[in-house]
């Protein structure tokens, strides 16, 4: 069994993107309310609601998570499109984490996936996207992975490279596009994706809530 938390994996608020984008397209089953629940308390705390788990595991999941950093420095950062904003050494680098769901035991036996790419980035570009289901429609030819299955989502952050995307407006702050950039977030995210269909493996899915602090992200 494979335990799939925010803290271990380091994305946050993606995980409620992945779990919605898995809902629509039909990988993660919602019990109907007459289904088991568990609803046992402890004295003074009440334990969270969970869904008891199911006999057989329907689900498999693989995960990834490669590097994209690129150029560090005399290349600007993107979000607040300041061009002073450059880059000037390396602090952390940034990554692509891949999650591919693949539910086994669907009604249709058609085996429904979904690929979420979580990018350590403002924001993706359909470029990007275009030229990785380009690539791996060429991996794997029995067309797995395309168009319509496949999610990437930045994590908004300002201090990934800029210059990856394909409209002008988006390349003013740094001054054109960035072919080391581009090519540092289109590899990362395609082995990513890869070794992640390299390692699925049947794992148990589960449904949390809870509620975050104000404070939780002060600079949003």
């Amino acid at each position: 069994m494979v335990a799939l938390t925010a803290k271990s994996i380091g994305i946050g608020a993606g995980v409620a993107a992945v779990l919605i984008t898995a809902i629509t397209c039909g990988i993660i089953y919602i019990p109907s309310g007459n289904e088991t629940v568990s609803t046992t308390q402890s004295p003074t705390t009440q334990s969270p609601q969970t869904q008891s788990p199911p006999t057989s595991i329907p689900y498999h999941v693989g995960i990834s998570k490669k590097d994209i950093t690129g150029p560090i420095s005399q290349v600007n950062l993107m979000g607040y499109v300041v061009p002073s904003q450059t880059a000037k050494g390396l602090w952390f680098r940034i990554f692509a984490r891949t999650f591919i769901f693949k539910n086994v035991g669907h009604p249709s036996g058609n085996n429904p996936t979904v690929v979420f790419v979580s990018l350590e980035s403002a924001f993706p570009s359909q470029m990007l996207k275009n030229d990785l289901v380009n690539m791996l429609a060429e991996k794997f030819p029995d067309g797995r992975y395309h168009d319509k299955n496949i999610c990437i989502s930045g994590t908004h952050t300002h201090s990934g490279q800029a210059g990856s995307y394909q409209y002008f407006t988006y390349l003013l702050s740094s001054l054109g596009f960035v072919q080391e950039t581009y090519d540092a977030f289109l590899k990362g995210v395609y082995e990513s994706i890869v070794e992640a269909d390299e390692n699925i493996k049947p794992t148990r899915i589960y449904l949390a809530e809870t509620e975050v602090d104000e404070n939780g992200n002060i600079n949003r």
